[in-house]
């Protein structure tokens, strides 16, 4: 429980502990995510923070993207938002911030306790999820490497939190001119591509790294759009410019894993097996 109020803080452990829950409390952001980060060292940490959008110091939301995005935190924390009506945040900038609810004060215990349960219940989904992605990922050969290019800070250090903690390997940029330098550089496995973006969008970028590719003789990186736009004719375009699927944002982490193992599975082959080594080995033999 996160929050400067102790009249509403105090609400809060009485009402989580009196539902068997164990309870620790913060008075602000940088307390409470050097408690968070001393949980997960003791490897007990917390499954949900639900925390004050308005204190000082640290907003909830930034505080929500800093767990996020923590390397030390490395299990995906619920985190549920306390808020006045008058300055909630949008849902998108809640989701962008890793916010699972977005709950108005003042909050009934039955409300509260309903949406524990909920996400408790949809976490333990997310969980098998990602031991699903990690079992797929463990069969190919290598360690994942993904360019997430996207100027929002705040929802590229979420997205970067995301595939951290799926085992990959992670590399930012800020706009479309630096992503378009960066594919040059390297061979990524994935690029997730935000749509609207400074210096050079998007589409323009994917165009641009597909124009190269193709003067280099070079298979095509697949290019998935990270864009907060669902009409047809966004989807068009993408995939007119060189882009091979998309991303609402803010995104769903059951989405990105499904995504990742797709175009993965398409760039990298799949790790042999010891039966699968011998055999291979045999039939050179055979060969010479």
């Amino acid at each position: 429980v996160v929050d400067d109020n102790p009249a509403c803080r105090h609400v809060l452990e009485q009402q989580a502990g009196g539902w068997g829950m164990q309870v620790a409390s913060a008075t602000n952001g940088k307390e409470a995510l050097a408690l968070a980060r001393t949980q997960a060292n003791l490897e007990e940490p917390f499954d949900i923070v639900v925390l004050d959008h308005n204190m000082p110091g640290m907003s909830g939301l930034k505080l929500a993207a800093k767990i996020k995005d923590d390397p030390i935190i490395k299990n995906n924390v619920i985190c549920i938002m306390l808020t006045g009506l008058s300055i909630a945040p949008t849902l998108s900038m809640a989701r962008e911030a890793g916010i699972r609810r977005v709950l108005t004060k003042p909050v009934t215990g039955k409300v509260l306790k309903t949406t524990l349960a909920s996400e408790l219940d949809q976490a333990a989904k997310d969980n098998e999820q990602k031991q699903n992605f990690l079992q797929k990922a463990s069969q190919i050969e290598g360690t994942l490497s993904i360019l997430v290019a996207e100027d929002h800070h705040l929802s590229q250090k979420v997205i970067k939190g995301m595939l951290s903690k799926m085992g990959v390997e992670v590399f930012t940029v800020d706009n479309g001119l630096q992503a378009v330098q960066e594919a040059k550089s390297r061979r990524y496995d994935i690029v997730l591509m935000d749509c609207d973006m400074p210096e050079l969008d998007g589409f323009k970028a994917t165009q641009e790294i597909r124009k190269w590719e193709r003067k280099e003789g070079l298979s095509e990186i697949p290019i998935i759009a990270l864009t907060a736009h669902i009409l047809d004719e966004h989807r068009k375009k993408g995939r007119d410019c060189g882009m091979n699927a998309h991303l609402s944002k803010p995104v769903i982490l059951s989405e990105l894993h499904e995504t990742i193992i797709h175009w993965a599975a398409q760039t990298r082959k799949p790790k042999l097996s010891l039966v699968d080594k011998r055999n291979l080995k045999g039939q050179k033999s055979l060969i010479e």
